[in-house]
């Protein structure tokens, strides 16, 4: 009787985890990549600031809000065409105050959201959620640096040609 139980558990186990190990196929519902990137920024952060279920959820929507408002901020700055290239005294005069608006609007955003990040954070958790976020940003830029492509975005990195020595043929 036993060796019938142990045998039907050890089914279901293996079962349980082949269902679980299948590759869920690219359907409607699935989430594009952008909003895969916020969920997951979102649930790193609730994850990082110990929040407990319930609060979890409420956190990770407002949160959701928040960094896509911040992201709608960011698709409006524009930047100096190429990197080698200095810009006229014109296009600096523009940058500068292009910049200088866009702090504006990053500040003003914060402000909009702390009251509702109140609602479900403490001034403390808060404040952690901001270094985290700073954190991130750090991680993302030494990143960039590290593989040598000058803020360009996808470019470098082992995988893309970077400063990997390539494989002779194989004969």
């Amino acid at each position: 009787m036993k060796h019938i139980a142990l045998l039907i558990s050890m089914l279901a186990v293996t079962v349980c985890q082949s269902i679980t190990a299948q590759p869920k196929g690219k359907g409607k519902g699935e989430p594009q990549p952008k909003e895969r990137g916020v969920e997951g920024m979102a649930g790193a952060a609730a994850v990082a600031l110990h929040l407990s279920a319930d609060d979890s959820v409420k956190f990770v929507a407002i949160y959701k809000e928040y960094l896509k408002a911040r992201h709608e901020s960011r698709k409006n700055l524009t930047f100096c065409p190429t990197q080698d290239q200095e810009p006229t005294e014109e296009q600096a005069e523009t940058m500068i105050k292009e910049q200088f608006s866009h702090s504006r609007e990053m500040l003003d955003i914060s402000e909009d959201y702390y009251p509702k990040f109140r609602q479900v954070l403490t001034a403390r958790q808060v404040l952690n959620l901001y270094r985290f976020e700073r954190s991130k940003f750090d991680k993302a830029r030494d990143e960039l640096h590290r593989r040598g492509d000058k803020g360009r975005p996808g470019a470098g990195g082992p995988r893309r040609g970077g400063d990997r020595p390539q494989m002779p043929p194989m004969d």
